[in-house]
Parts: C-alpha cells; structure tokens; sequence
C-alpha cells in the first residue's frame, strides 16, 4: 500500500469528488480512479460507494481516513519544513476572500504591494461569499470579514486586524440637488440606494455615535443590489444614498447623517493549522496586517469568505 495511493483516497474523501480530487492531485481522473481501484484491491474493502451523481465513504472508508489523513498532513508539513527551511517565498500562494472586499481596488493595490515585495510567490485569488473549507480545498489564508466572533476550531488559526466602519454616503450632486435630510426618519423622503443581504432592503440597522441599540430605519429604495461595489458606484453617479465603508467613500461624496452609522464588522485572516509554515505564507500573513491595521481597513461592510 503506497503512500500515493493513500494521499488520492484521502483528497477523494475530504473533496466528495474524483474530478476534484484529480484537480488538486494535478493528474487525470482516470489516474486517480484507478488508485483508488488499486487500494481497494490491495485491503479488500470497498472504500468509496460511486454513484452517476454521488460519492461517499463506506464504513471501511471513513475508518480508513480517519487514521490516514492527519498522517499524510503531518508528512507533508515535514516535507514543505525541510524544503522551505530559510528559503525566499516562492511559489502559489492560494488565497479567499469576501468577493466585496476583494474586489476593491485599495485591496488588489495591496495585493500587488505583496507581489512587488515577494516577486517569486504566484498569487491564486478566489473571490466567493462562501466559507471555503481550507484544509479540504488546500487553500493557504483566507480573508474574512465578519460581525460575530468566528468560530474557535481547533483545525484553524485566526489573527484579527482590525474593523470596517460603513456609514451613509451621497454624491456632491446629489446633495446639491436634493440636499441632506436631517434625521434617520428623513431618509424616507430621498432616493435610497441599498444591498438585498442581511435585513433586506426596506430597513437600514443603524446605531447612534454617542451609543445605544440598534434601530431599524425605514427606506424607500430605488435600488437594490447584493454588490458593495456597485453601491459604491451608483452612490457617485447621484444614484441616491446608500451604505458605504468609510474608507471606501473617496473625494466627490458626502457624508450623510455623520452621527449615525452602522455596527462595524471585524477583518480577519484564518489559516490552517499547522507545525510549520512555508515562506509565502509566513511572508502574506506577516505582510497583511501592516496593510490593513485599524483605520485602513478597505473591504465592504458585511459578508464572509
């Protein structure tokens, strides 16, 4: 029983997938059928039920991965320790991150800040609202932005680097046309540009500067998207008045209602964990912080990766 046998049956389990599997093995899948055929063979179970549209562990199966798979990591930890041991970063650097965040131009300028410093790591960027299952998937960091607390697994490492304040924003022209209104109940009256996420688009939950609870504040929308970005743009254009971080809100936009924002989400970067760490990701996760330290944080005011 070889150890290439083994690490394709466990890609297979921890992806749910042969064509995945094959991916990240980077061989075709009918290489990694046949491994998995050949294991099989050799300890005389069956350890993956194959259907045309499904694939799961037999009871063998799981008891198989189960002792296996935390093994193979630990010998690939090993492996990448001794060959990354005081090496420049180099290499592909898998990364997630919030597709409203990262699609910001403040966060792609600070991503080719880390390129120009680390000239030999290849960036792979994948910009999903999903939780991204980083061992299973073996992706390196994901970048996440968040309102609770994340979870405290064992499985992950997490640093925290800081909030992302949003509050109400409109354009020169806009204000100059239709003016400010002077309360939250005022905000019914004007053109309201907002996200369909989280409480919808009727209601903006809103608290006071100088403290207090949440408050539902009524709208009228004329817009409603699930894109930050493109709120950001229709804001400039003079589209109405929409929820904006604030580093995000540029030259040409006004602050609205200053007094008021809303509940601010925390930045963090989540690994997995691990003995050792190769150069890149000691270098991205060292790097990071200084670019989005409190006060500079760029990303979008919800959502996670």
């Amino acid at each position: 029983m070889g150890l290439t046998e083994l690490e394709t049956f466990v890609r297979v389990a921890e992806t749910g997938s042969l064509a995945a599997a094959a991916r990240l093995l980077r061989v075709p899948t009918s290489t990694v059928s046949r491994r998995l055929s050949r294991l099989e063979e050799e300890l005389g179970e069956q350890l993956v039920l194959r259907t045309a549209r499904s694939l799961r562990l037999t009871e063998a199966g799981a008891a198989v991965h189960e002792r296996c798979a935390q093994p193979l990591r630990d010998i690939e930890e090993v492996a990448r320790a001794v060959r990354d041991h005081d090496a420049e970063p180099q290499g592909e650097l898998r990364i997630t991150a919030p597709t409203d965040l990262a699609s910001t131009e403040p966060f792609v300028r600070h991503l080719a800040h880390f390129r120009a410093t680390f000239p030999r790591v290849r960036l792979h960027v994948d910009l999903t609202d999903r939780v991204v299952d980083l061992v299973a998937e073996r992706v390196d960091v994901a970048i996440r932005v968040h309102l609770a607390p994340l979870p405290d697994r064992s499985s992950l490492m997490t640093r925290r680097l800081g909030n992302i304040q949003a509050g109400l924003f409109a354009s020169d022209a806009y204000v100059a046309t239709h003016g400010l209104p002077e309360s939250p109940d005022g905000l019914i009256g004007h053109a309201c540009v907002t996200t369909s996420r989280g409480r919808g688009g009727r209601a903006w939950a809103m608290t006071p500067r100088t403290g207090g609870s949440l408050v539902d504040v009524p709208i009228d929308p004329v817009l409603v998207v699930n894109d930050m970005n493109f709120i950001r743009h229709a804001v400039h254009a003079g589209a109405g008045i929409g929820p904006l971080p604030e580093m995000l809100a540029g030259p040409g936009l006004v602050r609205v209602l200053p007094d008021w924002s809303f509940a601010a989400a925390s930045l963090s970067l989540v690994w997995p964990a691990a003995r050792s760490l190769s150069p890149r990701v000691r270098a991205f996760l060292d790097f990071m912080p200084r670019l989005f330290g409190p006060g500079r944080c760029p990303g979008g005011a919800g959502g996670g990766a």
